[in-house]
C-alpha cells in the first residue's frame, strides 16, 4: 500500500509514509529514548541522596564528640558505641524508607490517575 501511495503521487518521497509497524516502532525508540534520560536523572539523584545522608550521619557523629567521649569514660568499648552509631544510622534509614515508598506511592497515584487522565482527556477530545 505504501508503494502504491509513493508511486502514484508526485513528490511523495517528501513526505514520511510509514506502516503502523514503523511508527509504533519510531514512537517506542523515541519513548525509550526519553526514558533513558529519565534513568540516568535518577541514578545521580541516588548518588546525590547517598552523599548527603553519608554526610549527615558524619555531622551527627561528629557533633556528639564529647557524649560519646564520656560513654567512652565510663566504661563503654568501641565496639559498643559503634553499634550504637550503627544502630541510629539504621533507624535513620528505616524511617527514610517508609517516608520514601509514602511519598514514591503518592507522586505515582498523582502522576497516573490525576495529570495522565487530565492531559490526555484535553488531548483526544473530539
Amino acid at each position: 500500500m505504501i508503494e502504491q501511495i509513493r508511486s502514484s503521487y508526485p513528490k511523495a518521497e517528501a513526505y514520511a509514509i510509514r506502516s503502523n509497524r514503523e511508527l509504533r516502532g519510531d514512537v517506542d525508540r523515541i519513548f525509550e529514548q526519553t526514558f533513558a534520560v529519565t534513568y540516568l536523572l535518577r541514578g545521580i539523584a541516588m548518588i546525590v541522596a547517598v552523599i548527603g545522608i553519608t554526610l549527615n550521619l558524619t555531622v551527627l557523629v561528629k557533633e556528639r564528640e564529647r557524649e560519646l567521649a564520656i560513654l567512652r569514660a565510663v566504661g563503654s568499648s568501641v565496639w559498643q558505641i559503634v553499634g550504637l552509631i550503627l544502630a541510629e544510622a539504621f533507624l535513620l534509614a528505616a524511617v527514610s524508607v517508609v517516608i520514601g515508598v509514602v511519598a514514591g506511592c503518592a507522586l505515582a497515584f498523582v502522576l497516573t490517575e490525576v495529570i495522565t487522565k487530565h492531559s490526555s482527556a484535553g488531548r483526544f477530545r473530539y
